[in-house]
């Protein structure tokens, strides 16, 4: 009777840890997908000719199909820093901004925690890019202005180098017109300078 009972409590142990085994090597199921918001092709309902809609209704598609049937709706980035759509559609800035609106309705009206998460690592990800891309424009521009400083930079010093020599010929200008061998009126005026300050430049340009 002890045998028997000893062989049922070893056999229901080996079933139990089969049972756990098998659980334990069933795959889970994946997370449900999320379209990104920022990766989709926005219709441009505000542009002229268009049916008068409005943004809003269009995000109100977008947020009551879930976006699992609306997928065909996706065109990728290439709408997205390209300037105008090959469409005609709206510039780069403008349809972030759309495709943020998009982003925040759908935050707003989702009730899956998975989901929501999912859209918000979307929108910093989205916003982040947005912030590199404005430093590295303004830091091209800088660079831009840095390059055009040191060339007036240089030019200032090359002119205030040129000092003695430049107020010798203007004196030399003087004395020929004092002279009347020289009309300070027939000469062309420094680059900048208007007709009316011809006088001033004596008619010498320091290239």
């Amino acid at each position: 009777m002890k045998i028997s009972a000893l062989v049922l409590s070893t056999t229901l142990l080996g079933l139990s840890a089969a049972n756990a085994q098998d659980k334990s090597q069933t795959p889970a199921e994946p997370p449900p997908y999320v379209a990104n918001p920022f990766e989709l092709h926005v219709p441009n309902y505000d542009a002229p000719g268009s049916m008068g809609m409005g943004m809003d209704m269009g995000m109100g598609m977008d947020m009551g199909m879930g976006m699992d049937s609306g997928m065909n709706m996706e065109m990728g980035a290439a709408y997205g820093s390209a300037g105008m759509g090959a469409l005609g559609g709206p510039s780069g800035k403008d349809l972030f901004r759309k495709r943020l609106r998009v982003a925040i309705s759908r935050i707003s009206e989702s009730e899956d925690a998975a989901e929501k998460e999912a859209l918000l690592k979307y929108t910093q990800t989205a916003l982040q890019e947005q912030y590199d891309e404005m430093i590295a424009r303004r830091t091209k521009d800088l660079n831009r202005l840095q390059e055009r400083l040191a060339k007036l930079e240089a030019d200032l010093q090359k002119r205030a180098a040129a000092k003695d020599r430049v107020v010798k010929l203007q004196m030399q200008s003087v004395i020929l017109a004092a002279e009347g061998l020289l009309d300070l009126n027939s000469l062309q005026p420094a680059s900048g300078m208007g007709a009316g300050e011809m006088g001033d430049s004596m008619g010498y340009e320091i290239h």
